[in-house]
């Protein structure tokens, strides 16, 4: 198993990891990692967490409030958000088509 990362979903990282970098140097690259972290959890055991919709589950990060809402396809894990959890939950949801 892999995973994918939805194009705007590198958005939202790319900015969550600007945004934390703007508050203190070094983290940006800290929470980058917590993302990498993260998504190797999903990837070693993708049925473990919670289901949000039919089709995506999320999985929180242990250190950051935020959230990464994926999928699984054709044996790949598709990224669809990383979330910070005080957004609206479903704003993701038109990605899934």
């Amino acid at each position: 198993m892999t995973g994918l990362l939805h194009d705007e979903a590198r958005e939202e990282l790319d900015h969550a990891v600007a945004w934390y970098e703007r508050q203190r140097p070094g983290l940006g690259l800290e929470f980058l990692a917590e993302v990498r972290r993260t998504v190797l959890r999903i990837i070693s055991t993708p049925d473990r967490f919670p289901r949000v919709t039919d089709d995506a589950r999320r999985c929180t990060t242990a250190r950051f409030p935020d959230s990464i809402i994926y999928t699984q396809r054709g044996g790949n894990c598709v990224i669809v958000a990383v979330m910070h959890q005080s957004r609206d939950p479903n704003y993701w949801q038109q990605r899934l088509d």
